[in-house]
């Protein structure tokens, strides 16, 4: 079940909420300026991500992203159904007011198939991967199970003299209740018009970043794609953490 685990560094983040065609100008004036995510495939302008996030019958992650809590984190499982890889991925996502860091460490699909069922504790014995340990702690001091699915494409670039810049354009975001081993519902959109795009940098804002977003007026929110689907799950389904 051990696998490569990696630290992303601390970063700021933006993000924004756009519409399908404000996406399309924004492409086309920073075009010049980015280079696509070597994830992306060469027939194709995004990629699918889908995680399934861990939650409690508190709804704690959900609640502290709502009540603005400054330190925070969210548990989930990670993959890239359209990618090259077959990669399943176990993250903690951290917040720290506006910056964001992530532990993340690669499972084989049995380790997954065991964390989304109830033969967690089976895993207990065999563990020495210290961002699957960290995991496996949260998931026993809160009580956390699988609960929602998040899926969408992703458009992702890099700035091409700005490599710690890191652009995504999010779209088609669409979740359901994560149930195992039962037929899977229909899935629920979120923000059905809009992209939510996302800028992730260590400190430093390009020009042309900043020219964009004056150019069009955009205006920083806190949008999360978790709490919008946990809001569009409540409104069409039972919320109950069973």
């Amino acid at each position: 079940m051990e696998g490569k685990t990696q630290n992303i560094p601390v970063r700021e983040e933006y993000k924004y909420i756009v519409s399908h065609d404000l996406y399309r100008h924004l492409r086309q004036d920073i075009g010049s300026f980015i280079a696509p995510d070597p994830h992306i495939l060469q027939d194709k302008n995004h990629y699918i991500v889908s995680s399934i996030y861990f939650e409690n019958s508190e709804l704690q992650s959900y609640l502290t992203k709502i009540n603005g809590l400054a330190k925070r984190y969210k548990l989930r499982i990670r993959t890239y159904p359209s990618g090259t890889t077959d990669t399943v991925s176990l993250e903690i996502k951290y917040k720290l007011y506006d910056k964001g860091s992530k532990h993340k460490t690669t499972i084989d699909k049995q380790t997954r198939d065991r964390l989304l069922s109830s033969l967690q504790n089976k895993l207990t014995g065999r563990i020495t991967d210290p961002v699957f340990e960290q995991s496996m702690r949260y998931i026993r001091l809160h009580n956390f199970i699988p609960f929602i699915q998040i899926d969408y494409n992703r458009a992702a670039f890099y700035g091409r003299r700005d490599k710690k810049v890191r652009i995504t354009f999010d779209s088609d975001i669409k979740c359901m209740r994560y149930q195992k081993n039962i037929p899977l519902s229909p899935y629920i959109p979120v923000l059905p018009n809009s992209n939510i795009m996302e800028i992730k940098t260590s400190g430093y804002f390009p020009f042309w970043l900043t020219y964009c977003i004056k150019k069009y007026g955009l205006k920083r929110t806190a949008v999360s794609k978790y709490a919008y689907s946990v809001q569009r799950l409540a409104i069409n389904s039972s919320l109950c953490v069973r």
